[in-house]
């Protein structure tokens, strides 16, 4: 019972600590993305006048806003905005309704990890130090609307597999089918969870068209607004920036293959450290390498990004530090080894594959940015990842984790303040 009080007491401190250091970057008006500011000004609150000054006009013709975020945010908000009369109280109210993502993260850890009872408190800094979390609790953004039914879904679906319930799947759906409205990239999470839901009711085919249709039903409102009144709301780069936009460039190929495997690769090596050792490396492993490495040679010898790098100003922390530092061909070293690194996650492993297939099509859009996938890879990893080391967290994991968060978020916190500084 000691140990037990003594516990609950850390967990709320911990908690609580880790509450008021949001509530300090609020205060601070921290934007460790460095333009979730710029973009809440000068998107979100633009958004929401077109939608209070004309609110017909601006769902019918939604392209001219020049957003690239889905209308249902500004839909969902601009009332209770208008209502409110007052910023700095919206976005608090905001920042308190994005608390549900470290909640919703914290029960499925529950869900995932019953012999890790004591533990799993000390990953919540995975959501509240992460600068994604931190930049769109403070300044409001589509994205982490997304995030939090994301987050919903996420625990139904690990509720389903631990309790085999169907109303688990429906609930699964339903909280993606939200995430989805708001933030459009976690549409194609469907595919996984599909695939996981038809493999346990492969028998069951009234239960596989009972998830084909309500999937359908529940989409069929966006399917109408795109495709039938013909409303462009996804924006690929030509209307904004001004380049050529081929088929080839909107699917960013060679650039997802450079930057999006080595976003993976920087969130979720940590994981794994203990797998990914020198033996990944050895005679056996040398075809693999090989065509990793003629993978991403092609790949950067077709990728355009730096032509439009000045503009919208992506690629995630490897691509831009090489950047910066004019020794981008040095890209080939962390895209190999990332590209290598996925390899031995699907190898053997269709759950796995169908996953970092979902990962690359989250972001269809030219721009590629860092922060579309964390903090989502912290859930993919830890709760979609079929790996044995996932399963196995001792205690250094977990401080190496959290050093390797604080690191980040500090990094993070420095870059965000020099983009403020130049802008």
């Amino acid at each position: 019972m000691f140990v037990n009080n003594n516990q609950k007491k850390f967990n709320i401190s911990f908690i609580l600590l880790l509450y008021l250091s949001l509530i300090i970057g609020f205060l601070l008006n921290e934007d460790t993305l460095g333009a979730a500011n710029i973009d809440y000004h000068g998107t979100t609150i633009q958004v929401l006048k077109a939608f209070q000054n004309n609110f017909l006009f601006t769902l019918f013709n939604y392209e001219v806003t020049g957003a690239r975020h889905s209308p249902f945010f500004f839909i969902t908000l601009y009332k209770l905005y208008y209502f409110i009369d007052n910023d700095l109280v919206f976005r608090l109210i905001f920042l308190h309704f994005n608390l549900l993502i470290p909640l919703f993260f914290y029960k499925s850890l529950k869900l995932k990890f019953n012999n890790f009872l004591n533990f799993k408190i000390l990953l919540l800094p995975l959501i509240f130090l992460s600068p994604t979390f931190r930049s769109y609790s403070i300044w409001p953004d589509s994205f982490s609307f997304g995030l939090i039914f994301f987050s919903i879904s996420t625990y139904y679906f690990l509720k389903f597999q631990k309790k085999k319930k169907f109303k688990d799947v429906i609930l699964n759906i339903f909280f993606l089918a939200l995430s989805s409205y708001f933030s459009p990239n976690f549409a194609i999470f469907s595919l996984y969870y599909f695939y996981n839901f038809s493999l346990y009711y492969i028998k069951d085919i009234k239960k596989i068209l009972i998830i084909i249709l309500t999937n359908f039903f529940l989409s069929s409102f966006a399917i109408y607004y795109i495709f039938f009144l013909d409303i462009n709301i996804f924006q690929f780069g030509k209307n904004i920036y001004g380049y050529d936009e081929s088929i080839f460039s909107i699917l960013n190929i060679s650039n997802k293959i450079l930057l999006v495997s080595t976003i993976i690769f920087f969130h979720s090596f940590i994981f794994f450290i203990n797998k990914f050792e020198a033996r990944y490396l050895n005679r056996n492993n040398f075809v693999i390498f090989l065509i990793s490495l003629i993978i991403v040679v092609f790949s950067f010898y077709f990728h355009d990004y730096s032509e439009v790098y000045e503009y919208i100003k992506g690629g995630g922390i490897f691509y831009k530090f090489l950047y910066e530092l004019d020794l981008l061909y040095l890209i080939l070293i962390p895209s190999t080894i990332s590209v290598l690194f996925i390899f031995s996650l699907v190898k053997n492993n269709f759950y796995n594959l169908i996953l970092i297939f979902v990962l690359f099509l989250s972001n269809p859009q030219l721009s590629i940015y860092h922060n579309y996938f964390e903090p989502l890879l912290y859930f993919c990893i830890l709760f979609f990842i079929y790996e044995k080391n996932v399963q196995k967290f001792k205690i250094k994991n977990i401080f190496l984790i959290n050093i390797f968060i604080i690191f980040y978020y500090f990094i993070s916190l420095i870059k965000g303040s020099i983009i403020k500084v130049l802008i």
